[in-house]
């Protein structure tokens, strides 16, 4: 990352996102957890979706040394992004009240529910 990029990670429920940025570059994120760099031009609506994406910070260097003193990294499995298709309803409400996404409790069906998150979380 440079001072003219910042890095972004998506954190939405769709197993595929694809946005335009201001700086007319489109991007797409397979499943929640993927990073990509975009321009700094694209922060300001990055921090207006922060149920879409979050910003990563920089990560620091470490020196040669402390590089070979670090256990290696574990790997942690890819989040599953299908995994929202199999959320009952009352998780679905549960998510999207985490998010700040106010849906109708009257929804009850799956379906419609994953729908108006989508809708709400469009960017």
């Amino acid at each position: 990352m440079t001072a003219d990029t910042i890095r972004v990670r998506y954190i939405g429920l769709k197993a595929k996102c694809t946005d335009s940025f201001p700086s007319g570059t489109i991007h797409t994120w397979f499943g929640a957890g993927d990073v990509q760099t975009l321009p700094a031009s694209a922060l300001a609506k990055v921090l207006k979706h922060p149920t879409v994406w979050e910003l990563v910070p920089d990560e620091p260097v470490a020196s040669p040394l402390e590089a070979a003193a670090q256990p290696p990294a574990v790997d942690k499995p890819p989040p599953d992004p299908d995994a929202w298709l199999t959320k009952t309803p009352a998780e679905l409400h549960a998510y999207a009240e985490e998010r700040g996404i106010k849906l109708d409790k009257r929804l009850k069906d799956a379906d419609k529910i994953r729908a108006a998150i989508d809708a709400a979380t469009a960017g």
